[in-house]
């Protein structure tokens, strides 16, 4: 059954939403919202409370000496019990004396005033969320004055007296009122006061106690109405003429979720029409002079609704209005007419009217379904005011960022609308569970560590510190901005003062709405910093699943410079990390927290920013790219260029590479790096600009092998406009046997595992430069004697070019972990190794001739030569077909130490597949060892179907190619004849490979493949 509420009865009422009160109560009870009375005329009734929840609001028990509140229902919070000055302490004594539960509060002293203005309280505050309401119904304690204490009682609730009793000394008595219903107002927020005095019944010094036990309030948590004024003109999206001087059609309002468009917006709000306000404040909709008047209302919210309404009036005494009251559920294809608006339901007069509609019962909606349409009738083109439109309202939208699938980029850019992050770009004007544009959501944002308060999730503020507005830097006052930190590009900023965020918190909640667990993530994101002040502030991060327990990851911490900048200008800083174990559930959590503070420094503070927030949940192939120009990166785990990337300060890693690919990163020669190691540094090329010197942390992955080979470059004497190059290459360097003979003097080898690509690309200094080696990689450089290795260049410039030469090196050192040599004054770039004065000494090792292979009639015959070897304990030939994995098939012992050529061979008789592959692992004394290239064989294109089977972490893997048409018989049995396992297959289309699990371990399997009447067979041991 739905309910039209239509009422002319004079009253007052508070402009907050939902909140009505009796004449009598007005003067005594303080909303959050400033109050306006509105004139007699205007009608007050408002769309009914639901409630949702009819017990006791929260009860002090004091048990285990607690203050905070037990038992506060869902929607509503209650502060911790305090006093307005002084300390709560507790006590147990005096226990026959006091017939409640010890220990019980107690205040001590301080009660001795005489005026209930000046007179000492203990106190609470219950604040529910922004959709929220409650009534009190019900107040009960237990209280004792000493005999010194007060003698008189006060009880509030907010500035609401509920009464007023003495208090007689050293007796236990119970507080337990109700109060009537003309009583129970609605708040947004109240402040329960027991205050206690002195009212001249009994002389005190004020130096005794007064005792508190067993506090509860009762009453009913209901969900409000939402009330649209239409007043914020930053909300507003001007149509063809300016608000307020024009009356185009095609102005627009977004707030709370609604979207309104279709009539005029009038800014008139205290010019008089007929005796009566044209508008409720500063803006109001005007329907006028248009037979074809249709102004409409869109939900843009997913949840329950159970009713809406508007205030209405005619425009003067000669209107006769008629026109047509609207809902859709359906998006704006069928309405329900449910109301008109006529003379006679404004009763003749031009005084504001509510129409109001309840849905009964309420309807569950999707978002933009909801439509409310005004429309004239019969062509009625009379005058008409619209203004401070409402609706009840429960949203079940999902809350958070929602990511929507796993291995997938994430991005919160600022700049455009991110559903359940921001609405249109971001302009600092604060936060709501429906945000306008500008706006963030809070229900995904939440925010503490303002004077101002703090922002619980759900919650909306919209002045003040959470909605400063948008700045390009240099601003003082604290709070919450908009900071566009490049022409047109803005963040999320964040101004620290003294009271403003030092400390303070911006929390991200992100849901997880892919359809699987998470378990791991990549984030990135950039800090940007306006240094025009002298203190130094910290941002760090912190993550949560529960919102309660936060793992901080230091490693991305940020600390802004501590002395001002000459020039103030925003400076941008990138952070990225991977967290793994994660237990994120489907529609569960992350919680991503940032904390801001005072880290060094005096004087005023720095502006700070978040900006590009990227996200992948359960990443595998796709990461957050890196590309741009920063002051400082911090690489935690990994992280993969999309463009170049140059760094002006610092680049710190903690634990993972950087993954260049064909991008460069370019550092300013002053730059530091730290952490850089075996399993930290950048995978391609690195660069040095201008004058300085940097050890640049280039290296190589091959295959899932790190290799660290880093490069220092000492350009002190050059200029601002020199620029290096560097990528290392864990290979065998190009004409590794080719010496120029007029420079070479006394080098003897270059190295066959690494070299450098080093480039001079822009200037002409000639710097020093420093080649290091890392001994804890595997497979690492091999030298074994330092004195006896040199910078190896090779020379492309020369008559004699396309030869290794030798620059010598001064100092060479080395340590535990590894050592470097430097050339000096170089005037030539290509490619740099390492040489060695020492063949036996320094190994640099195996010098590999030839390797190949070739099918002959029943087997594959693979041959390899070396032209000299070096500590070369054995040779490993590793074989793998298709895509499958390289497996051993035969070990060979090396000939240690040689000069001498040397010859081997091997005949692979298991082959019996179309397309092998086979590589050379060649392992030293002391374990280490490097790879040569991989060669393919290819057998005879007629030849008949092949298998190869192989067992892989207790799965038997089979792979048959060269298969005809006609199906395919798969048995596998023990020795003993017992059947494993069976598999027929129909189709083939020429090849296949299947895995089969066998309930077996280390045991003999026989498998029996059969095809086109032919049968092979293979013995395997699991």
């Amino acid at each position: 059954m739905t309910k039209l509420h239509i009422s002319t009865k004079n009253s007052y009422c508070i402009s907050k939403p939902g909140l009505l009160f009796s004449p009598i109560l007005q003067s005594s009870i303080r909303s959050r919202t400033e109050l306006s009375i509105l004139p007699a005329m205007f009608l007050a009734v408002f769309l009914p409370f639901i409630t949702v929840a009819q017990s006791a609001l929260a009860t002090y028990s004091f048990s285990n000496e607690c203050l905070s509140a037990g038992g506060v229902p869902a929607h509503l919070s209650a502060e911790d019990f305090s006093i307005s000055s002084g300390v709560i302490s507790f006590s147990a004594s005096g226990i026959d004396q006091w017939s409640g539960t010890a220990p019980y509060a107690q205040g001590h002293g301080g009660w001795g005033v005489q005026s209930p203005v000046d007179a000492r309280h203990f106190n609470f505050l219950l604040l529910p969320d922004i959709t929220h309401s409650f009534t009190v119904s019900r107040l009960t304690f237990e209280y004792r004055a000493t005999d010194e204490g007060p003698s008189a009682m006060i009880i509030m609730i907010d500035t609401l007296v509920i009464d007023s009793l003495d208090v007689p000394a050293n007796t236990t008595l119970v507080y337990d009122t109700v109060l009537p219903g003309s009583l129970q107002p609605r708040f947004d927020e109240a402040q329960v006061r027991i205050m206690a005095w002195d009212n001249g019944s009994r002389i005190t010094t004020g130096g005794g106690q007064f005792r508190l036990n067993d506090v509860s309030v009762y009453g009913d948590v209901v969900i409000r109405p939402a009330v649209i004024t239409f007043d914020a003109g930053h909300r507003w999206t001007e149509g063809s003429g300016p608000l307020g001087s024009s009356y185009q059609t095609d102005h627009l309002y977004h707030d709370l979720g609604m979207v309104f468009s279709g009539g005029d917006a009038m800014r008139d709000g205290v010019t008089l029409r007929d005796g009566v306000p044209s508008a409720l404040g500063m803006y109001s909709w005007r329907l006028r002079d248009d037979p074809n008047i249709l102004w409409t209302g869109t939900l843009q919210r997913t949840g329950e609704l159970f009713g809406f309404g508007f205030k209405v009036r005619r425009w003067d005494g000669t209107q006769s209005p008629d026109i047509d009251v609207a809902y859709s559920t359906d998006g704006g294809t069928n309405y329900t007419q449910v109301g008109t608006i006529d003379n006679t339901l404004l009763n003749d007069s031009s005084g504001w009217v509510l129409f109001t509609y309840e849905l009964s019962p309420s309807l569950n909606v999707l978002s933009h379904e909801f439509m409310v349409k005004l429309e004239a009738n019969q062509g009625n083109s009379q005058q008409v005011m619209i203004d401070d439109f409402q609706y009840t309202f429960l949203c079940t939208q999902p809350r958070g960022w929602l990511i929507t699938a796993t291995d997938q980029l994430f991005t919160i850019d600022f700049n455009s609308t991110v559903a359940g992050v921001n609405h249109k770009p971001f302009r600092g004007r604060g936060f709501s569970f429906a945000p306008a544009p500008g706006e963030l959501d809070s229900r995904t944002w939440s925010i503490n560590g303002l004077s101002d308060g703090e922002i619980p999730f759900g919650q909306m503020g919209r002045q003040g510190d959470f909605a400063r507005g948008h700045s390009t830097g240099g601003v003082t006052t604290g709070g919450i901005y908009a900071f566009e930190v490049t022409p047109g590009n803005f963040s999320l900023g964040i101004q620290p003062t003294e009271f403003d965020m030092n400390p303070g918190a911006i929390t991200l909640k992100v849901t997880n709405h892919t359809g699987e667990p998470v378990n791991t993530l990549a984030l990135a994101y950039k800090v940007w910093q306006y240094n025009d002040e002298n203190r130094s502030g910290s941002l760090i991060l912190s993550y949560s699943e529960d919102n309660v327990s936060y793992t901080p990851v230091p490693q991305l911490s940020f600390f802004s410079d501590e002395g001002a900048a000459p020039h103030a200008q925003w400076q941008a800083n990138y952070r990225a990390t991977g967290v793994s174990g994660l237990n994120i559930a489907d529609s569960g959590h992350l919680y991503l927290q940032w904390t801001i503070a005072d880290h060094s420094g005096t004087d005023a503070r720095d502006e700070l920013a978040l900006d590009h927030i990227q996200l992948v949940f359960n990443p595998s192939n796709t990461f957050p790219p890196v590309e741009g120009t920063y002051q400082s990166v911090a690489i935690h785990r990994e992280a993969h260029l999309s463009n170049s990337l140059t760094i002006t300060d610092s680049l710190i890693f903690t634990g993972h590479l950087l993954q260049a690919g064909s991008h460069a990163v370019t550092f300013k020669a002053s730059a530091s790096i730290r952490g850089q190691g075996a399993g930290s540094y950048i995978n391609g090329t690195v660069k040095m600009k201008g004058a300085g010197t940097s050890t640049l942390p280039a290296g190589h992955q091959k295959g899932q092998e790190d290799h660290y080979g880093a490069v220092t470059i000492d350009n002190t004497t050059g200029s601002a406009s020199d620029l290096f190059s560097v990528t290392y290459h864990y290979d065998t360097p190009p004409g590794y046997y080719a010496f120029n003979a007029a420079n070479h003097a006394h080098m003897q080898a270059v190295s066959r595992l690494e070299y450098w690509t080093i480039s001079r690309e822009s200037g002409t200094s000639d710097p020093h430069i420093t080649l290091h080696w890392d001994d804890t990689d595997d497979g690492a450089s091999g030298i074994t004697d330092p004195p006896n290795i040199c910078v190896a260049h090779w020379n492309s410039n020369s008559s004699q070019a396309d030869k290794w030469e030798d620059l010598g090196g001064n100092s060479p050192t080395e340590t535990a972990t590894g050592g470097s040599i430097t050339a000096t004054n170089v005037n030539a770039f290509s490619l740099f190794t390492f040489g060695s004065y020492n063949h036996i000494t320094n190994p640099l090792p195996i010098e590999l001739l030839s390797f190949n292979g070739k099918t002959e009639k029943d087997h594959t015959r693979i041959q390899w030569t070396t032209a000299t070897e070096t500590n070369n304990h054995y040779f490993t030939l590793e074989r793998a077909a298709g895509n499958a994995e390289f497996s051993v098939v035969q070990k060979t012992p090396g000939a240690g130490t040689t000069n001498t050529k040397k010859s081997y061979e091997f005949k692979d008789y298991d082959v019996d597949f179309n397309t092998a592959y086979y590589r050379l692992k060649q392992t030293d004394y002391d374990g280490k060892y490097s790879y040569s290239n991989v060669i393919q064989v290819k057998r005879n294109k007629n030849s008949p179907w092949s298998m190869m089977a192989r067992v892989v972490e207790n799965t038997l893997s089979l792979t048959l190619e060269n298969l005809s048409p006609g199906s395919i018989h798969i048995e596998a049995y023990t020795t003993h004849g017992q059947l494993l396992t069976r598999e027929k297959i129909s189709e083939n289309n020429g090849s296949l490979s299947i895995s089969l699990n066998i309930p077996l371990r280390n045991q003999l399997v026989i498998l029996r493949v059969s095809h086109n009447q032919q049968v092979k067979t293979k013995i395997l041991k699991l």
